[in-house]
């Protein structure tokens, strides 16, 4: 059913003129970026832990020395440092 001056909603449709599809779709673009560069923090700070873990095995089960641990830990938490923000 056409409403008043031949549009569907109305003579004051915000979709005339088109700004209102720049601004969804400006909000949409920062909502995907946003939301991709989430998805990639999570993913590195799960890899630093991974390999804490993985280094943790290793010297639990006695596959490298006391001070190759302490070296490689420190190492792994000064890169996992310098990623968080």
């Amino acid at each position: 059913m056409m409403g008043y001056g031949g549009r569907y909603f109305g003579a004051y449709n915000c979709f005339d003129n088109g700004w209102m599809m720049i601004i969804m779709g400006m909000f949409f673009v920062i909502a995907l970026v946003a939301f991709i560069y989430w998805l990639n923090r999570n993913k590195r700070a799960l890899v630093n832990t991974d390999a804490l873990e993985i280094l943790k095995m290793k010297y639990i089960n006695g596959e490298i020395s006391d001070e190759e641990y302490i070296q490689k830990k420190n190492i792994l938490n000064n890169t996992n440092s310098k990623h968080r923000i």
